[in-house]
């Protein structure tokens, strides 16, 4: 019931991100699998609908696969913000074209804008999380990061759109 309605949607967003159709497939077996293992958690409790929680597993494990080809450092252990990154060695090609403006267009941005994006895309923080780490306090403080990080992703589009 699940599986048919939801693959051409799924795949087609991560072809979309620079999969390629296999990747692609194989991203939306393991996500299938992690939602069952989530479901059948006796504490699960679905507060969206299910396949928005499917799709939201299936951007988690999509990064983590694009993790294992780029390897990103901690932002607070490079000089002055910057973001480190080592690739595997291959040909330059458009998806390595597209990754170094997108390093060009980071580096336009300021240190906090930097250091949210970081938490929230590359080390996968939730809005509580960064907000600790930013040293953001008051009872809404995850408002304010999820606020924050907003305003950062607008500033990060505007950046590259100019480039």
């Amino acid at each position: 019931m699940l599986y048919q309605p939801l693959y051409r949607k799924a795949v087609g967003f991560l072809i979309n991100q620079g999969a390629s159709e296999e990747q692609a497939k194989t991203a939306y077996h393991i996500a299938l699998m992690r939602l069952e293992q989530k479901v059948s958690q006796a504490d699960f409790e679905l507060s969206s609908k299910l396949s928005s929680f499917l799709m939201g597993i299936l951007r988690l494990v999509w990064l983590e696969e694009r993790k294992k080809v780029f390897q990103y450092s901690d932002i607070e252990q490079t000089p002055a913000g910057h973001f480190a990154m080592e690739e595997a060695p291959m040909e330059e090609n458009e998806t390595e074209r597209l990754h170094r403006l997108l390093q060009q267009c980071l580096e336009q941005l300021g240190l906090e804008c930097k250091r949210i994006l970081f938490y929230k895309y590359w080390l996968n923080l939730n809005m509580k999380q960064i907000a600790e780490r930013m040293g953001f306090s008051g009872e809404n403080a995850h408002y304010s990061a999820a606020n924050k990080k907003n305003r950062c992703m607008k500033k990060l589009v505007a950046e590259c759109q100019e480039s």
